[in-house]
């Protein structure tokens, strides 16, 4: 076992828990966090369709998670008098389609003096709704750089995840990014790299050109003496 604290709790881990899980077990310590936890309830009349047979629908289920519904049944039988059934069900929702637009995406570039370059992309799933796909996925986000596949992303926790390419990895090179098993691109790096920074002018060149303006007006001023 290992531990983790938060706010002077002490949380209890497995070992082998991921990023994911370790987040959740801090913010589970805190005791106003989870005091703040709450869960809504909503009635939803029952029509009859036909003998002993009842529905109903509720508003499209746009958030992920479980939901437990709860089916009441009250009446009177002329044989057993009045009665009262109650059964509950429950039902995961889960993480929709992730949608290019909604997907968050950062890449830098890291070039030291004495040592490999980098390229990290972080990708951070939302679905069209915003709803994160939050961590513990790793296995199910997956790239494939100019027809190779990446090896699986470092979960970051927060469910942010990091895929390392190489440094020198062109921005024309071809990207498909894959989430849950579903596509979620099918391009280049360039979409998802905002370009690089323009090269930052030698200040000597400022000064020249500066010159040459001063030294412009100051012959123009002259000719017309």
């Amino acid at each position: 076992m290992q531990t983790a604290s938060l706010t002077n709790q002490r949380v209890n881990l497995e070992a082998g828990a991921s990023a994911g899980e370790q987040n959740l077990a801090r913010l589970l310590s805190n005791k106003e966090l989870r005091a703040g936890l709450t869960t809504t309830t909503s009635s939803l009349p029952m029509t009859s369709t036909a003998p002993g047979r009842y529905s109903t629908a509720s508003a499209p289920v746009t958030v992920p998670g479980s939901y437990r519904v709860e089916f009441h049944l009250a009446g009177e039988h002329p044989s057993i008098g009045r009665f009262e059934r109650t059964r509950s069900q429950t039902v995961h929702v889960a993480f929709a389609r992730a949608d290019f637009d909604s997907t968050a995406f950062s890449a830098t570039r890291k070039r030291p003096k004495n040592g490999t370059p980098t390229l990290t992309l972080i990708v951070s799933p939302r679905d069209s709704y915003g709803n994160y796909l939050g961590p513990g996925y790793a296995t199910r986000v997956a790239a494939i750089i100019d027809g190779k596949p990446s090896p699986a992303p470092e979960d970051l926790g927060d469910g942010r995840y990091a895929f390392a390419f190489d440094g020198d990895t062109p921005r024309s090179a071809t990207l498909v990014l894959r989430v849950m098993g579903e596509p979620l691109m099918d391009g280049l790096l360039a979409d998802v790299e905002p370009p690089p920074p323009l090269p930052r002018r030698p200040m000597w060149q400022y000064a020249i050109a500066l010159l040459l303006v001063l030294l412009t007006l100051w012959l123009f001023r002259r000719a017309r003496r």
